[in-house]
């Protein structure tokens, strides 16, 4: 479980830099491509990242919103505002100014938590966004009216034949992007796959600016970039279970449609999980669920591991008959028996509970739970639905004969 996840980390590390390498060793053919449908490529990050609000919406993804529409005002600003290479001291002073805001607002998206787009916390987002646009609008209207330059070669040098950016904006945009690869080599989690992403994307159109057509392709390929990410989004919702992160009833169900002849089936339930409820709370049961789908998935063998619903896990084994599975669940049973599972977050919730946070003896306890399996395969079963009948039937005789067994049927 652990090496596919670390994987699924590399892969969306790599991907940008495999998609933007050929980008950038491409720009010599990008304009003579764009020139021949401007008026398509240069509308198509519109369309693509209003697509990604509305969906974010529907699957209350309220930051990938928020990034999408930051990025909707930044593509803005550097496609029809920013009339870059040019001599207009106005013009690199904006380059700059948006190369600073960019990244700091897509950071900003980490201070909020996901819902959908009706919300007290979009709403301040997008007002906090509409604020500093004023102000910058102030900015440069005071800068232009006055012929102030604040981009003196002292202060901020310039290689023009790396980037119109100060060498200083530079460096600010690749620090922002390490401390992404931080984030997301750290902990690992969805919203940071999404800001490192953002920032490699509009990293080229703001380092890269003097290119043509740059800017509506880097913003095209992140649009698509989100918009699929959302959509994968909603394909795991489907099929995953959200609280222990292995497949769901539904994925099974499908499953089971392209068994072949030669399979089996598992059923198993955690014993007493609702006394475990009772007297930890539903938290430390969520706990539970977590740990105990965790170490199904490292000792499933060749089975495919699904959350049944409720406590009720379920195992398939495509290609093996009971005979060839019972030694990897009989295994299974024994090592959920010794396992023990501390719940970090009990002392905090029982020492609560008690009002008191010292002497109460509310300490990471170990819980040790054990399970009951229920197995059935194809010999002399006809469906699927056979099959699984009789896995459920066994799991309720291991119920009734005592439990922490495993009875073939």
């Amino acid at each position: 479980m652990f090496t596919t996840r670390k994987v699924t980390i590399w892969f969306h590390f790599l991907l940008p830099i495999i998609i933007l390498v050929p980008v950038s060793f491409g720009l010599t053919y990008i304009p003579e491509f764009v020139n021949i449908h401007h008026d398509f490529f240069t509308k198509l990050p519109f369309v693509l990242l209003l697509c990604a609000v509305l969906l974010a919406h529907t699957l209350k993804k309220s930051r990938i919103a928020m990034i999408s529409i930051t990025l909707l005002i930044a593509y803005w600003w550097l496609e029809y505002h920013i009339d870059l290479p040019g001599e207009e001291n106005t013009d690199h002073i904006e380059l700059s100014l948006l190369t600073l805001l960019l990244p700091l607002s897509v950071f900003f998206v980490y201070a909020y938590r996901d819902t959908d787009l009706l919300n007290k916390f979009f709403a301040l987002y997008v007002v906090t966004l509409v604020f500093v646009a004023y102000w910058v609008v102030l900015f440069l209207d005071y800068v232009h009216t006055n012929s102030i330059r604040f981009l003196n070669e002292d202060t901020f040098f310039v290689v023009s034949e790396l980037s119109l950016l100060p060498i200083i904006l530079v460096s600010y945009i690749g620090f922002c992007v390490i401390i992404s690869i931080f984030l997301l080599l750290r902990k690992k989690r969805a919203i940071d796959i999404i800001v490192y992403t953002t920032l490699m994307f509009t990293l080229t159109p703001l380092v890269f600016s003097q290119s043509p057509h740059i800017t509506c392709t880097s913003f095209s390929l992140l649009g698509a970039y989100l918009l699929i990410s959302l959509v994968s989004t909603s394909h795991r919702l489907a099929f995953h279970d959200p609280l222990t992160g292995i497949p769901a009833r539904h994925a099974m169900e499908n499953d089971l449609k392209n068994l072949g002849k030669r399979y089996s089936i598992a059923m198993l339930d955690i014993d007493h999980f609702k006394k475990i409820n009772d007297q930890y709370g539903h938290v430390i049961g969520d706990d539970v669920l977590k740990l105990i789908a965790k170490k199904l998935e490292e000792l499933s063998g060749d089975g495919k591991v699904y959350r049944y619903g409720g406590e009720e896990f379920a195992i398939i084994f495509k290609g093996q008959y009971s005979t060839d599975a019972r030694d990897y669940l009989e295994l299974l049973r024994v090592a959920v028996e010794h396992y023990e599972m501390v719940c970090h977050e009990r002392k905090e919730i029982m020492c609560k509970q008690r009002r008191s946070l010292i002497n109460t003896g509310c300490t990471d306890s170990n819980i040790k739970v054990t399970i009951s399996i229920g197995l059935s395969d194809s010999q002399n079963r006809h469906t699927p639905n056979d099959v699984l009948e009789a896995a459920d039937r066994a799991l309720y005789i291991a119920k009734e004969q005592g439990r922490n067994r495993m009875i073939c049927h």
